[in-house]
């Protein structure tokens, strides 16, 4: 548009100017080549932004949310001077209503952030997790740790607790978001495992191996019987011909045999062993003899923790040699001899019937397992053949048991070693069974033979773990006033008057611990038997007893806490004090 100015009294006088007229803006863009400045890299970010349309009026006045966290040039270029996220505003020179934003957030930004710390975690315990950031010291900035799981919790450090109950194998996954952009920066994983009844391992290479002269490397795999994870320590009985690491890798550095061992690391009396072989011209596999005066067959047994079961088999002599003795042996424990069986060329034998078949369930520390039975016959020299080999499972019902951890106190007097001590004893015993007319060794001890023992056994087992009588006193009767005279009582029988020292308790509420006594009652009697608590789970407690109904056996049974059996508990004084 051109604009002429002219002279009124001469028109031929006059000047033109040429106008170019622009539309207003409309919009504005703005571009930035990121929406986080990185610290590290420094603490300032250009920006750029225009007018549209195009060929309309240019200009823009820029702004900042925040001017203590980020100032902004009339260029463009954005100073962060804190950690912190501001909104940036390009506007129309002309029209401040016309405008553009973008959020940008400044700090030292965390990459490359790990966690670490176990893969399990035991039911009802902490653990604590640590970070691993680049750069080092930046997680400081800003970090927030969460949980998926309501039953756990993790503080601002990584230390997460379980607060209640949570079945094994349950997975609880940690998060850890960066605070200033609210991103997941590393997340860790966890499977909740409660204190084993027993382990199980299994060898991915079965448990004889060829041996061909370098390192060979087998892979075990220890589990509760319920199948979960659990926290191990592993050992070899012969370093020299394997070694383990604590993952369970076993590594064969020459030919013969080793037992590994498998044990809790919460509670040291649930363990469990494999014994493994490798072989070669040397060392070759145990094999009957061939050139022995008898054949004979073993048939697979299984054997439940009382030691009950039916092993079956034969023994043929060859050319009427003549069978002086034959024994089933458990291989990898000395060559225990069970029993010597009969001479007949067939036999059936009750495990469970005679107390020395409790022996295979002692000696192998009641622990779920698959072990090596052999049988022998031996010749009128008195020689002894090898005749059959079979295996022999040892098995437990499984519970969901959650034991108070063992403390790492270990001096020979002090409380958690009596504990220890006692329960390893009783341990010890599952699987005893009366003799005939109720004839046992726990009687016996009390001078009472030929009578019920349930008490007796309760106070042999503690004098034979040392526990002081001021603690535990040897006594016949299942009362507690006689056997554990300065313990505290808590009784939910109201037939029977409480002592002084008693806490009268709510069977729903009140958890028993290792070690406590419990009583139990029947009609017309607060106190008639007695037994020790191993354990617990949300709604039994565990123990093990003697002459208990039917079996009259040494075994281990639960409970519901509210069952009306139960009388109540009493805890011994194991500090003595």
């Amino acid at each position: 548009m051109v604009i002429r100015a002219t002279s009124v009294s001469d028109p031929s006088v006059y000047t033109e100017h040429t106008v170019t007229v622009r539309p207003l803006a409309t919009s504005v863009t703005l571009t930035a080549p990121a929406d986080k400045v990185d610290f590290k890299d420094g603490t300032t970010i250009q920006l750029s932004a225009s007018c549209l349309p195009a060929e309309g009026v240019q200009g823009i006045q820029w702004s900042s949310s925040d001017k203590k966290t980020a100032t902004v040039s009339q260029d463009g270029l954005v100073t962060f001077l804190k950690q912190g996220t501001v909104t940036i505003t390009a506007a129309s020179s002309f029209n401040k209503r016309v405008k553009a934003t973008v959020k940008l957030t400044g700090g030292w930004l965390i990459k490359g952030l790990t966690i670490t710390g176990p893969e399990l975690i035991r039911a009802r315990s902490s653990v604590q997790l640590k970070l691993v950031a680049d750069p080092v010291g930046s997680e400081a900035a800003g970090v927030v740790w969460s949980t998926d799981n309501t039953r756990a919790k993790v503080d601002k450090t990584g230390k997460v607790t379980l607060i209640s109950a949570i079945k094994s194998g349950t997975i609880v996954t940690v998060t850890v978001k960066d605070k200033l952009t609210g991103t997941v920066v590393a997340t860790h994983s966890m499977q909740v495992y409660a204190t084993p009844v027993s382990l199980n391992i299994t060898s991915e290479d079965g448990t004889t191996i060829p041996w061909e002269g370098s390192d060979k490397a087998v892979q075990l795999y220890a589990r509760s019987s319920d199948g979960s994870r659990v926290a191990l320590t592993w050992r070899s009985s012969d370093p020299s011909v394997a070694t383990v690491d604590q993952n369970g890798l076993v590594t064969f550095h020459s030919a013969g045999s080793v037992s590994i061992h498998a044990t809790s690391t919460d509670n040291t009396l649930i363990y469990n062993r494999i014994d493994l072989y490798a072989y070669d011209e040397d060392h070759p596999l145990p094999q009957a003899e061939a050139s022995a005066p008898f054949t004979g067959t073993l048939d697979p047994v299984s054997l439940m923790a009382d030691g009950s079961a039916q092993l079956t088999g034969s023994v043929t002599s060859v050319n009427e040699a003549p069978i002086s003795a034959v024994s089933v042996r458990v291989v990898g424990f000395g060559s225990i001899q069970l029993r010597s069986v009969c001479n007949a060329d067939t036999f059936s034998l009750e495990l469970g019937s005679d107390p020395a078949f409790t022996l295979l369930a002692t000696q192998l520390g009641n622990a779920t397992g698959t072990y090596t039975l052999q049988l022998y016959a031996e010749d009128a020299d008195g020689k002894s053949w090898l005749l059959a080999s079979t295996s022999a499972t040892l098995q437990q019902e499984a519970w969901d048991i959650n034991y108070l951890p063992i403390p790492n106190d270990l001096a020979p007097d002090s409380p958690s070693t009596r504990v220890n001590n006692f329960i390893r004893v009783l341990m010890s015993q599952i699987g005893y069974r009366e003799g005939p007319g109720e004839s046992t060794k726990y009687a016996a001890y009390m001078s009472i033979n030929h009578n019920p023992w349930c008490a007796s056994f309760v106070s042999w087992c503690a004098k034979m773990a040392g526990v002081p009588e001021s603690i535990i006193k040897p006594n016949t009767y299942a009362n507690p006033n006689g056997i554990c005279p300065t313990g505290t009582y808590y009784y939910f029988c109201k037939a029977q008057k409480m002592p002084k020292q008693s806490v009268a308790s709510d069977p729903e509420t009140f958890r028993p611990q290792r070690g406590d006594l419990i009583f139990f009652r029947k009609p017309g009697r607060p106190f008639a038997h007695i037994g020790v608590v191993l354990g617990t789970t949300d709604t039994e407690v565990i123990y093990i007893d003697g002459n208990g109904y039917p079996e009259q056996t040494v075994m281990v049974r639960r409970r519901a806490f509210t069952d009306t059996y139960i009388a109540g508990y009493s805890r011994p004084n194991w500090s003595n004090e």
